[in-house]
């Protein structure tokens, strides 16, 4: 509890460095949030950013943000006058995370599975059966992936629904997709985990003092070549809820992407703010939770904390 806690406290200071990075590199960018709009008179455009603040020097405006983000407000999008940020990132979040945490799931669950069977059937069939399907998905784009299984399993077999958001059918097309990449790469790393962990010292005096094979395999070979899968998993999370927006894109998934896509389009200073914020929690905590897995798999990273 004492580590879990330094962690929340240490994650306080990377928050404000993300708030105040992505701040200062949308005000230094050439350009503004209204001039895409039809060429406005000077006090029409004056009154327009009094009313966002835009008229004020840069460090009031950087204070009047953070202001409004300790308590809770992400300010008025631009682009979608009447709406606050946070009723828009409330609306789209749970689709995106939805998205991305089933996307997660998929990859760790069958990227192990297949990576553990890989692995121990190292040169056989079953070995370059998974090798030769994790290449394809290394290899393949996602916008190519898509359009091959919305033309396969839509247009042809008509098994699911090309794009939206209705039932459980719409998220599997774009789970797999965005999947694809990361099942590949964790299916890959546990291969040569598995491998390397097989022929260590401590796998041979374990099978010399007589324990039990599939014992071997479960409580040393396995849990011994997931770890560092597990340590990866923090990056892959950090990938899947933020690349989903292009697989958003493809399939017309009304998450957060769309929004996303139109605030740096139009440079809406509030939403990209309030998009960046909210990713950058989610990987702070995607990461303490990968953390507390490890210290839990591995002894020695209990004693270190």
């Amino acid at each position: 509890m004492k580590a879990i806690l330094v962690r929340l406290l240490l994650a306080i200071p990377v928050l404000w460095g993300v708030v105040t990075i992505t701040f200062l590199m949308l005000r230094v960018t050439p350009g503004g949030p209204f001039d895409r709009e039809k060429v406005l008179p000077p006090e029409i455009k004056r009154n327009v950013e009094a009313q966002y603040h835009l008229d004020k020097p840069l460090w009031a405006q950087y204070g009047l943000y953070v202001k409004g983000l300790l308590e809770g407000d992400l300010g008025p999008s631009y682009k979608y006058v009447g709406r606050d940020v946070s009723r828009i990132i409330a609306d789209t979040f749970p689709i995106s995370a939805t998205l991305g945490f089933l996307a997660f799931a998929f990859s760790l669950s069958v990227g192990i599975a297949t990576g553990i069977v890989s692995g121990l059937r190292a040169g056989k069939w079953e070995d370059h059966l998974i090798s030769g399907l994790a290449s394809v998905g290394f290899s393949v784009p996602s916008f190519v992936l898509a359009a091959f299984l919305v033309y396969i399993l839509s247009h042809w077999l008509h098994l699911l629904p090309p794009a939206l958001i209705g039932s459980w059918k719409h998220f599997i097309m774009p789970t797999l997709v965005l999947a694809a990449g990361p099942t590949a790469y964790i299916a890959r790393l546990t291969r040569a985990n598995v491998i390397d962990t097989a022929v260590k010292d401590y796998i041979r005096s374990a099978r010399a003092r007589g324990v039990a094979e599939w014992r071997v395999l479960l409580q040393y070979v396995i849990r011994n070549a997931v770890t560092p899968v597990v340590s990866y998993s923090g990056l892959v999370l950090a990938f899947l809820i933020t690349g989903s927006f292009i697989v958003e894109h493809i399939f017309a998934v009304p998450g957060m992407g769309r929004f996303f896509v139109t605030a740096v389009t139009n440079r809406d200073y509030p939403l990209i703010m309030g998009v960046t914020c909210v990713l950058a929690v989610v990987i702070i905590l995607g990461n303490l939770v990968v953390d507390i897995t490890l210290a839990l798999l591995d002894p020695r990273l209990r004693e270190r904390t």
